[in-house]
């Protein structure tokens, strides 16, 4: 403790707490005299900061202003000489959207000239703008004839407030690659009405607008310069006027400190002494107190550091001579240990072997002074040495006392998972574009986003085609509402819908895919839909063509006994439903062994085939005929109400087969014998039918041939 000596005791008090009071004053006139420096500058700073920024939107108006005046002058030029005629090229093909009979001509020499409208030059300089300046135009409205015209949201924002009296609209966007955008109305003059006449548009009507997208990096980049400018003019202001006035306010303080001291000598010596040695005991006190303060928070600092490292993403250690001297809780993680594990071991030791001699060469050369990379990815050695470790290491040389060796950090992040993520993206890349399926995705809206290679070869259309499209553009007409209705309801209650459609390509062709849809998960602006599907139609046909092969007779064409029994089926299942009778009718061939045997197998084929041919005449298209087996055949009579139209039908079947049959091997006649059997009259199951129709064709041939007799239950005999 300092005593205070007793001659001071006598001094007036009221001096020293005055002195104290006179600095503590001039130090908060200092201080104010800065903060009102400041905020004075401060606040002509941010008016004028505000002024760069409405010139620089007037500059970015003023020119959507003239970029506008040039397209509406443009357009109006060439609305008042009803569009201009242009060369057909490559790049100006004709405006499908044009109608007008004399759009394209043919000039004396052969020229093709197509009719150019205000619209269709608009884009055209639109393209021109857009490749030498980076300026896009587009023109578009609230109800586009162009689908192209399309507006987006901020266009469709702007014509609304149109409609609502404003006179133009200037936007700053700041995308990546900053733009204004500027937009003003277009407006019905008379020379507008010669292509908008059938559209009710009246003159003074707004009926689209123009928006003008103009790059502002370089704008932006003078109104930074300008605004960096300001910033130090107004700064370097302040503190030159704070500075003066803090000099003015020192050397009048001089002054006022000189009288004083001339006065209080004796008594500033005394208490400059007094107060030396309290400061010097104060010093003491406040050293020993700062040391603990610092310790203190040295301590818990390096506790918050060393928390906040075990936590963080990546793993972190320190090295010292190659010897690992801290590492994080995350290292020991990455690779399956304790981080405590690590210290004193040479940092080399937790690469895998293959990598170690590469890194200890960066590390030497690090030591020699010589370049070496500061960032490179390696393979981290793991407990379990199956399981893979790549790492990018990021190298920093900490600062250290001279005589201290030097100290190495190094960051250690684990892209294991980003690069097997890599790795299954580049395949499922590689699956979209090779795979021989077509594969179409569709966002929440059902607007085609992409398709793959094959997709184009089976429709023929290209990306471009059909991006942003409907799926429905690929629509052949041949399903009904109900068919899409099933599917949809498919997708929104399972999320999939797998079937055969059928579709029409580019060129008009339809054809028949084996199509599977589904749904991609995901909220309202990611989901989407995914399809894939193969052209069938080839298949298919083979399939019929087998199906026919399957249930036709190869000679005649006609059904065979398998299908003849499932059309006999349906016919006995109608029957039953609706009470309907038909007939049961086998036929059989007289005398065709001797055709055989006297002109050989390839005559009776040929009779074969001709008798197919006149049994089929003699049947309406309802009704059936079948080749059975060698000369045997049936017919299925589903138009008749009773036996006397069956027997009308046998009738002239049987007068078709008595007529010569011309063959290339000479002249054959022959006959038929026929047997009959009504449903439900003769049976009412397929086998009973089948066997009564087959007694009445044997009581038939036992009646001399060339007849037909219809079955009759026996008579019982008591």
């Amino acid at each position: 403790m300092t005593t205070m000596p007793s001659n001071l005791k006598a001094n007036p008090p009221h001096r020293l707490g005055k002195g104290r009071f006179s600095s503590l004053s001039f130090a908060f006139l200092v201080v104010a005299l800065y903060v009102f420096c400041l905020c004075l500058f401060g606040a002509l700073l941010l008016r004028e900061l505000n002024r760069l920024q409405e010139n620089t939107e007037s500059i970015a108006r003023e020119r959507g202003v003239v970029l506008f005046r040039l397209i509406e002058v443009t357009r109006d030029w060439n609305a008042r000489h009803g569009g201009v005629y242009v060369p057909i090229t490559a790049d100006t093909q004709p405006n499908s959207y044009l109608h007008d009979p004399k759009r394209d001509v043919i000039t004396q020499d052969g020229t093709r000239l197509t009719k150019v409208n205000p619209a269709f030059m608009t884009r055209q300089i639109a393209d021109l703008a857009e490749k030498m300046d980076g300026v896009k135009f587009h023109i578009t409205s609230l109800n586009p004839v162009r689908p192209a015209n399309k507006a987006d949201a901020w266009e469709e924002e702007t014509l609304r407030a149109f409609e609502s009296g404003t006179k133009d609209r200037l936007s700053f966007i700041a995308n990546e690659a900053p733009v204004h955008r500027y937009m003003a109305p277009l407006t019905i003059t008379a020379s507008c009405l010669h292509c908008h006449d059938s559209q009710n548009y009246k003159i003074g009507d707004i009926r689209g607008g123009i928006s003008v997208t103009m790059p502002a990096t370089a704008l932006l980049g003078i109104q930074q310069e300008q605004k960096q400018r300001a910033i130090w003019l107004y700064l370097l202001a302040a503190l030159a006027t704070g500075a003066t006035g803090h000099y003015l306010m020192y050397r009048h303080r001089l002054f006022v400190r000189t009288i004083q001291n001339l006065n209080v000598a004796q008594e500033k010596l005394i208490l400059e002494r007094t107060q030396a040695l309290a400061n010097t005991n104060a010093e003491l006190l406040k050293e020993v107190t700062d040391r603990r303060e610092s310790e203190n928070r040295l301590k818990e600092s390096e506790e918050r550091y060393r928390t906040v490292l075990d936590f963080g993403t990546d793993g972190v250690m320190v090295t010292e001579n190659g010897l690992i001297i801290f590492a994080n809780k995350r290292l020991g993680e990455m690779l399956g240990r304790e981080s405590s594990e690590f210290i004193g071991k040479n940092g080399l030791e937790l690469l895998h072997p293959t990598e170690r001699e590469r890194v200890a060469h960066y590390r030497d050369n690090r030591v020699k002074g010589l370049p070496a990379p500061t960032q490179y990815r390696t393979r981290l050695l793991h407990k379990e040495v199956e399981h893979p470790v790549i790492a990018d290491f990021s190298v920093k040389t900490l600062e250290t006392a001279p005589d201290q060796s030097p100290r190495i950090l190094i960051s250690v992040r684990d892209v294991t998972a980003v690069l097997e993520a890599e790795r299954v993206n580049r395949i499922a890349s590689a699956v979209f574009e090779n795979a021989a399926e077509a594969i179409l995705v569709t966002d929440n809206k059902n607007r085609i986003v992409q398709v793959n290679p094959a997709f184009t070869a089976i429709t023929g259309y290209t990306p471009n085609d059909v991006r942003g499209q409907n799926p429905r553009l690929l629509r052949s007409g041949r399903h009904d509402k109900d068919f899409y209705i099933r599917m949809w309801d498919s997708l929104n209650t399972t999320g999939q819908w797998q079937g055969e459609i059928w579709n029409r390509r580019k060129n008009g062709d339809a054809f028949i895919e084996g199509l599977s849809i589904t749904r991609i998960s995901g909220d309202d602006n990611n989901g989407g839909y995914v399809a894939t599907f193969s052209d069938i139609t080839r298949r298919k046909e083979a399939e019929e063509v087998m199906r026919h092969k399957a249930h036709h007779d190869p000679l005649t064409d006609l059904p065979n006994r398998s299908l003849f029994y499932d059309r006999l089926q349906n016919a006995m299942a109608n029957g039953r439903r609706y009470q309907r009778c038909f007939a049961l009718v086998y036929v059989d061939l007289d005398y065709f062994k001797s055709v055989n045997d006297n002109f050989g197998h390839a005559a009776g084929d040929a009779l074969l085939v001709e008798t197919s041919r006149r049994l089929g005449v003699c049947l309406r298209e309802a009704d059936t005929v079948a080749r059975l087996g060698g000369d045997e055949f049936a017919m299925i009579l589903t138009e008749v109400s009773n036996v006397a139209d069956a027997e009308d039908v046998v009738q002239r079947a049987l007068k078709a087969m008595s007529l010569p049959f011309a063959l290339a091997e000479g002249t054959a006649i022959i006959s038929a014998s026929i047997g009959i059997a009504m449903y439900p009259d003769h049976g009412g199951e397929t086998e009973i039918l089948q066997r009564h129709a087959d007694s009445a064709l044997y009581l038939a041939k036992e009646a001399g041939r060339n007849t037909y007799r219809v079955y009759s239950p026996p008579t019982s005999h008591i």
